[in-house]
Formats: C-alpha cells, structure tokens, sequence
C-alpha cells in the first residue's frame, strides 16, 4: 500500500519489478473506456490494449474483460476492417430430370439391428425430392 492505493509487485523475466496499480471491480469500466476509447489511444485492439494496461495496472481476468470490451465496441465494429472471409454466395442448383442430381448422406449411429448395421445411407433425388 503507497498512499493509500493497493499495488501488487509484478516480477518480469529480466528479474526487475514493477508496481501495478490494482483496480477495483467497481473502476474496471472507467479503466476500460480510458484505455480503448479515449481520443489519445484511437481504438486499439485487443491485444494493445492489454499491453498498456498490464504496463501500469491489474485486476483479476484483465485478459477477459478487455477482449470483451474490444469485441462489444460500437465504433470498431463499424469501422474496423474484420478478418473474417466473406462467405460464399448460394446459387440455386437447376435440375432438369430425375436422377440427375442427387444428394448422399449418412446418418447414425443408431442402434445395432439384427444385420449388425449402425447407419442409415440416405440418398435423395433433386428433382422428385424422393428419399
């Protein structure tokens, strides 16, 4: 305790410490909102955000609360560009005759029958949509 104010020795590999200012529950959001949303710190991302703030403070689940505050952030979900791929656009298969698509697949395991078979092969016509 320095003036009042809980802080906690972190020792590093180079084995020099550092005091981390430990924040209570109740000022995690403030903390928060001054790390990621704060005109000076332009919206980083997870990961840098942590950064700054292991530098200076803790408080149990950090790692969690920030990658929830970086993920639940409006702004970033507008403007930042995501690294998730598109998905493929669906196109509508055209079948002109029975049996020229079909469609297989194998469902189970079910329950041994006399036979000692576990699955079902389910195979179905497009264009009747007979099974």
């Amino acid at each position: 305790v320095i003036d009042g104010a809980l802080y906690r020795i972190f020792h590093n590999k180079h084995s020099s410490e550092r005091l981390l200012l430990v924040i209570p529950s109740s000022e995690v959001t403030n903390i928060l909102q001054l790390a990621h949303d704060h005109a000076t710190t332009a919206h980083l991302g997870r990961r840098k955000t942590l950064s700054r703030l292991n530098s200076r403070f803790y408080w149990p689940h950090m790692r969690r609360d920030v990658a929830d505050y970086v993920r639940a952030c409006i702004l970033c979900q507008q403007y930042k560009p995501t690294n998730q791929k598109p998905g493929g656009l669906m196109k509508p298969i055209i079948v002109s005759e029975s049996w020229h698509t079909v469609g297989i697949d194998i469902t189970g395991p079910f329950t041994k029958t006399r036979r000692g078979n576990h699955f079902i092969l389910v195979v179905v016509d497009y264009f009747t949509k007979w099974v």
